[in-house]
């Protein structure tokens, strides 16, 4: 029994020796195998940690650098397609170019249309379809040649008969069109591939009378000439100009819109705009609220005084010079004025700085031509000199006369400080402020029905001042206001126009320039500007481009945008 128990005692003791050696190497492998490796799990997962916030911190930099330095390699820029919309004065009754007479019309004139001269971006005369344009004999002979390859919108070739055709058209008496005084006493020829104008005289700027649209002779040769008017041409027109007619439509507020599109065989190519639309409106009040609206582009139509109307932070006011003016021009046939020291009394007494103050600083003009080297001196104010010499001169005292102007931006209040100006000189005087219309051109300006009258004209593109201070234009269809006489001038002018030689000119301009000064026809006021209002996000005319009329911002109208976008600057 004892050994028995002995010999188990034995084996327990071994196997609890064994237990213990495994128990150690248990715990040896745990703690070089697990433990120890899991203290470096720790640090790779600390790395890996490491690692992975450095990666999100690179990215986020990126973004952030991409997001701040956008503008390096991005830029806002003119986009194509769209719709720019043109707000514009009157009503639309006729697309025919030779007839239009509002605003609206004229617009249209110019987008659907091409002439063989144009004014460009220099503010000089340029030529448009015309390829050249060269004077001969003394230039009492211009003969003109066409582009290559012209067409007109329906694809049709566009030749030297249309240009024949449509001169043909403009100096028909019975069709009384806008353009008949370009071509008047002018005969019109062809010479192979060359339209040749012989004048009666010799005409250094005919050039400029070039700027007639040419209408489509395969459309318009078979219809009466009397008949042209009411022809469904003047509704559905094919022209050469940038855009070609797309729908018109009538508005519920009575206003109306002429949609157009690119034309694809515009000499210049296609516009960047996708449609252009014109809309006519009544009065300025709907434009400016048309403005506010963000319902158009942009406007003309308005003057600076709108401003304050203007309410949307969209819209952008900018001026461009035109070359046209405002004078208080003199009647100097009837009336008081027609004494000639008169006149000159008045000029004297006109303090014109309290004149222009209501202009709002628009430049001063005190000559009828622009860009001139040299000017003679105009006499200066002395209000106790007028009174003086006006107290010399026999007049009827008792009879106001009459100032007449037209209700258009600045005139009213100018013809208002011209009235208070001659009282203060002890000439009695009122003023009347008519609406434009074709009423007050038949009733006020043809029969000359005023003793002053304060009003805006083109001075043109070139110095020739026949149109307004020659005799022979002192008629009820002359645009000579001042019913001017004065053989002397009208040598003078006749002179400049006919010399093809620029110094020769410059002298003759400037006799002519003396003389009126000295017989006082007129009294310069203020070069107009023109006031154009648009949507920021939309591009027009650039700063850069000469204005002579406002319609000549449409030069260069396929490279207008209605929209911006973002686009990759080029390296």
């Amino acid at each position: 029994m004892t050994r028995k128990t002995t010999r188990g005692q034995k084996v327990l003791k071994n196997l609890e020796r064994k237990t213990t050696r495994a128990g150690r190497s248990v715990r040896k492998h745990l703690k070089e195998n697990i433990l120890r490796r899991w203290e470096h799990i720790r640090n790779v997962r600390l790395l890996v940690l490491e690692w992975w916030l450095l990666v999100v911190a690179i990215i986020i930099l990126a973004v952030t650098q991409v997001f701040l330095y956008n503008n390096s390699y991005s830029e806002e820029a003119p986009i194509a397609g769209g719709t720019y919309t043109e707000a514009t004065l009157g009503e639309i009754k006729s697309l025919n170019p030779l007839f239009a007479s509002s605003s609206s019309e004229k617009v249209l004139a110019k987008l659907l249309f091409a002439g063989l001269m144009k004014v460009d971006a220099s503010g000089h005369i340029g030529l448009d379809l015309a390829a050249k344009v060269s004077p001969t004999d003394g230039g009492k002979v211009w003969r003109v040649s066409l582009k290559p390859n012209l067409k007109w919108s329906d694809g049709e070739d566009l030749t030297i008969d249309d240009v024949i055709f449509t001169a043909s058209l403009i100096q028909n008496k019975n069709l009384k069109t806008n353009y008949d005084k370009n071509l008047a006493g002018v005969k019109v020829s062809r010479e192979g591939e060359e339209a040749i104008f012989t004048l009666a005289t010799e005409y250094a700027d005919f050039n400029a009378s070039l700027d007639f649209p040419i209408l489509p002779k395969h459309i318009l040769e078979k219809v009466e000439p009397g008949k042209i008017v009411d022809n469904e041409f003047s509704s559905s027109p094919i022209g050469a100009g940038p855009f070609i007619l797309k729908a018109t439509q009538e508005n519920s507020d009575t206003t109306e819109t002429v949609f157009l599109d690119q034309n694809e065989h515009y000499y210049q190519g296609e516009a960047i705009i996708e449609t252009f639309a014109v809309q006519s409106f009544d009065k300025a009040e709907d434009i400016i609220k048309a403005l506010n609206e963000g319902a158009v582009s942009g406007t003309a139509e308005l003057s600076a005084l709108d401003a304050e109307a203007i309410k949307s932070n969209k819209i952008i006011e900018r001026a461009a010079a035109l070359s046209s003016g405002v004078y208080a021009f003199f009647n100097t046939t009837n009336g008081a004025f027609s004494n000639r020291d008169l006149r000159q009394a008045v000029r004297q007494g006109m303090n014109m700085s309290e004149v222009r103050v209501v202009t709002d600083g628009e430049q001063a003009l005190d000559y009828p031509m622009l860009g001139l080297a040299n000017y003679p001196e105009i006499p200066g104010y002395d209000l106790n000199a007028a009174k003086e010499a006006i107290g010399k001169i026999e007049f009827d005292r008792e009879t106001p006369v009459s100032v007449a102007t037209v209700e258009n931006g600045y005139l009213p209040k100018i013809a208002e400080k011209i009235v208070e100006q001659l009282k203060t000189m002890g000439v009695n005087a009122e003023m009347t402020a008519y609406e434009p219309s074709q009423d007050f051109i038949q009733s006020v300006i043809q029969p000359r029905s005023y003793d002053i009258l304060v009003y805006e004209v083109d001075l043109g593109a070139t110095t020739d001042l026949f149109a307004y201070y020659h005799s022979s234009q002192a008629t009820s269809t002359g645009l000579n206001l001042s019913n001017y006489h004065s053989a002397i001038a009208d040598d003078l002018i006749i002179g400049a126009r006919t010399t093809t030689d620029g110094a020769t000119r410059a002298t003759k301009n400037y006799q002519f320039m003396r003389r009126w000064v000295m017989d006082v026809p007129a009294i310069g006021i203020y070069q107009t500007n023109m006031t154009y209002y648009y949507n920021r996000e939309t591009t027009n005319f650039p700063e850069s481009q000469k204005l002579v009329t406002a319609l000549d911002r449409f030069e260069g109208v396929i490279y207008w945008s209605a929209q911006q976008g973002s686009r990759n600057k080029t390296p």
